[in-house]
């Protein structure tokens, strides 16, 4: 197997355990995230946190994977390309971000059927921050790390 499709196969594998990663921080802490209301009944505010964290990473990962198909192009087409510096990483780790950014917050909108007007991201700062905080983070290592064009 060729080495940038191990690194594609690496960083495709970090948001796996990111998205787990996030989900146990939140209910293990006490950030006001619980799977289950009671013993029967799925907290809705829980499954939206779920939802919300599962679209901020896929959209985090769907931007890796644009940014890995062009730079592939660009080496399959000339086979005497450079190798790709520290800078268009770090663009397209930030460019990711901002997408995460964007999908982070219209998820923000989504309120749950339990009566409140608002959800339980919005209410809860710090929930936001660890999504986006762990999102930034597997970003720029997924980026930084692992490089499409060697």
């Amino acid at each position: 197997m060729k080495r940038h499709t191990k690194n594609l196969l690496f960083a495709s594998l970090l948001y796996l355990p990111a998205f787990i990663a996030i989900i146990l921080i939140s209910m293990v802490s006490d950030l006001g995230i619980a799977l289950f209301l009671d013993e029967e009944t799925i907290n809705p505010d829980t499954v939206i946190f779920i939802a919300t964290v599962f679209f901020t990473l896929a959209a985090s990962y769907a931007a890796y994977f644009v940014f890995y198909l062009m730079q592939r192009k660009i080496a399959n087409e000339d086979i005497n390309a450079k190798s790709l510096r520290l800078f268009p990483r770090i663009i397209g780790a930030t460019v990711a971000s901002a997408v995460s950014a964007v999908v982070l917050f219209i998820c923000l909108s989504w309120i749950s059927d339990n009566g409140e007007e608002i959800s339980i991201l919005s209410m809860n700062y710090t929930l936001l921050g660890v999504i986006f905080a762990v999102t930034l983070a597997v970003n720029f290592v997924s980026f930084i790390c692992f490089k499409p064009r060697l």
